[in-house]
């Protein structure tokens, strides 16, 4: 398992991430962003506070990718709140 990936997302306030299936949506005070995960890929808000990212299974295309969906979805949060 991917040591980035297991870092949880620290959720800034005024940001709000909701999940339906497999469509995270993250919005804050700039922008909304969305994405479509593939499947096997899961996201929860955890306190409303924290966002964690988890692959279910073992399909090794998913593992290897597991860092790379934390990070995408930890620059969303990011560039709903920052200015570019």
């Amino acid at each position: 398992m991917s040591r980035i990936g297991k870092k949880p997302i620290e959720l800034p306030s005024g940001v709000t991430v909701t999940v339906e299936g497999s469509l995270v949506r993250v919005k804050g005070p700039q922008h909304e962003l969305k994405r479509t995960l593939p499947e096997g890929v899961l996201v929860e808000v955890q306190d409303g506070r924290n966002l964690v990212v988890s692959v279910a299974g073992q399909e090794q295309s998913l593992r290897a990718q597991h860092g790379t969906w934390r990070t995408l979805l930890a620059n969303m949060v990011r560039g709903v709140t920052q200015p570019y």
